[in-house]
């Protein structure tokens, strides 16, 4: 009988001090039951009280040894039943609000790259994403705008004078000449039209943006060298010390024209900086590549068209005709040529022909549509097909 003694004193000390405590269970067996709901309420609502926290630390010491010989019923395993209800009451209030959904793209189609190679060498006034245009305004202060292929839709996306359009995603990268004679930085605007902020403070001749990369050349005084950066922001890198004047990123290396040799050679880096070669040694300018041709007007030789390997081999005369303007499309060539009409030929020298009787300034090619500023009409942006046919002012 002596041995029940102490176990007796203990279940009366904690009921004694459980029925002097308002917020606690009268008995005992309201904490032994883990399938009643208010149990885990009245514990989540009032914390452990001190007394309580004395009590259940004392009571796995009453004689541990006799309690699990005996296992008297009238005792619970109170502490055993305590700490589950505790565990289950942090893992409730551990609950996390849900971040909200990512935010719906405006655009389902993303460019590999911003805009072409032959674009580019003509000022990037144009660029294609999808079923839009997006194009500078010549007789708006080269606003630029979009417009869809079939020619409505047509909206302001900023004021800024442009240059360099590259449209990649829901962004719209390019040059801000607002303030040319200064300064010309990256700028860049969602395709709605919002967002409209300064990428970085380089000042910018030229620049391409390719995947994820936007490569340009870097005015610094009298240099103008390569640099690179992701459209993030981030990684920007110096590329070389030539002057170079612009860059053409295909295939993994960057063609440009290297104002030191000569006054405008063609050289190429691969696009982490190394491997700088030498291609030819003309004064080069308008330099197109596609595929394992460089296309480009040989001021060595009056301006005429020429073509010469990537490797710099296989150079060729094309037309006997000043050229400018360059732009390579699919097996033609599309240039400015006598009386500054818009012509076009084959990228093997045959079917020289004229496209359009305009005086034209720049030549950008999308879809099947040249864009061009009509001289003959205060520089009012036009377009016509590829074919010479329909003509028409885009405004």
């Amino acid at each position: 009988m002596k041995k029940y003694i102490p176990f007796v004193l203990a279940l009366f000390i904690i009921t004694f001090t459980a029925c002097n405590k308002d917020d606690l269970p009268i008995t005992t067996e309201t904490t032994t039951e883990k399938t009643e709901p208010s149990t885990i309420t009245e514990t989540t609502t009032s914390p452990p009280k001190t007394t309580i926290g004395r009590t259940e630390s004392s009571a796995p010491t009453a004689e541990p040894e006799e309690t699990q010989e005996e296992e008297p019923p009238e005792l619970p395993e109170t502490t055993a039943e305590t700490t589950v209800t505790v565990t289950t009451t942090v893992t409730t209030t551990t609950a996390t609000t849900q971040p909200p959904p990512p935010t719906e793209p405006l655009s389902s189609v993303v460019n590999a790259r911003g805009n072409t190679v032959g674009n580019l060498n003509n000022s990037g006034g144009a660029a294609m994403q999808g079923d839009w245009i997006y194009y500078r305004n010549g007789e708006d202060g080269w606003t630029l705008y979009k417009v869809k292929i079939d020619g409505t839709g047509k909206q302001e996306l900023t004021n800024d004078n442009t240059s360099h359009i590259n449209v990649v995603g829901d962004w719209v990268y390019y040059i801000n000449r607002n303030n040319m004679h200064t300064e010309a930085p990256i700028y860049k605007v969602r395709i709605d039209g919002t967002g409209r902020q300064k990428f970085h403070e380089d000042d910018v001749s030229s620049m391409s943006v390719v995947g994820d990369w936007i490569y340009y050349s870097l005015v610094s005084g009298s240099s103008w060298n390569i640099y690179k950066i992701r459209t993030d922001g981030t990684g920007r890198q110096k590329l070389n010390d030539d002057d170079s004047w612009y860059p053409t990123v295909v295939d993994g290396w960057i063609y440009y024209i290297n104002a030191i040799d000569i006054s405008g050679t063609i050289y190429k880096i691969k696009t982490d900086g190394t491997g700088r070669q030498k291609v030819n040694d003309d004064i080069s300018f308008d330099i197109n590549v596609v595929g394992d041709w460089i296309y480009y007007r040989n001021s060595d030789d009056n301006g005429r068209l020429y073509k010469i390997k990537t490797d710099g081999t296989e150079k060729q005369r094309l037309n006997y005709s000043v050229s400018s303007a360059v732009n390579v499309v699919g097996d033609w060539i599309y240039y400015i040529g006598n009386g500054q009409m818009i012509h076009k030929i084959k990228t093997d020298g045959t079917e020289n022909q004229v496209v359009v009787n305009c005086t034209a300034f720049t030549i950008n090619i999308v879809s099947d549509w040249i864009y061009f500023q009509n001289k003959d009409d205060n520089y009012v942006l036009y377009r016509v097909k590829t074919d010479g046919t329909g003509l028409m002012a885009v405004n």
